[in-house]
């Protein structure tokens, strides 16, 4: 990352299940103090909840993207700090958008034969400002550019 601002920034977008389960977890962590009676003799549902809960937070901090930023030079998927996986435009082989019933996703085909899936919250949008990208990367000139309707 030679520019520190982004071309394009997109949030994720996220639905209400995979929230839940963040939510959820650290409900779970922080209800399990309430457990702790003094002078409870057996505090085993504080170490089945709290445990529990820390889990359920940490994969949903680690695992589900907060925000998509397009570079001059790469894709940046942040996760939850300190995690981000940066996809160098040279690895990308081929995006497409896929709609379904929950919206659109945008399929980033690698070179290494592996695909990633992004949910922006915007994917037309998201999918025009990463084509410009990729397109002003690879020094293709606008009126090289295929025709608006073909999937790329």
């Amino acid at each position: 990352m030679d520019d520190p601002f982004p071309l394009h920034s997109e949030p994720h977008r996220t639905n209400f299940l995979t929230r839940g389960i963040g939510y959820m977890g650290w409900i779970m962590a922080i209800l399990s103090f309430f457990l702790l009676v003094p002078g409870d003799p057996d505090p085993a549902s504080f170490a089945v909840f709290f445990p529990t809960g820390v889990i359920l937070a940490a994969v949903h901090w680690f695992m589900a993207p907060r925000r998509y930023n397009i570079f001059e030079k790469e894709l940046v998927i942040t996760y939850g700090k300190p995690r981000q996986r940066i996809i160098p435009f040279d690895d990308i082989s081929d995006v497409e958008v896929k709609r379904h019933a929950l919206g659109a996703e945008i399929r980033i085909h690698r070179s290494t034969d592996k695909a990633v899936s992004l949910h922006p919250w915007d994917p037309r949008r998201f999918h025009e400002n990463l084509e410009t990208a990729l397109n002003r990367f690879r020094g293709v000139a606008p009126e090289d550019q295929p025709p608006e309707g073909s999937s790329s």
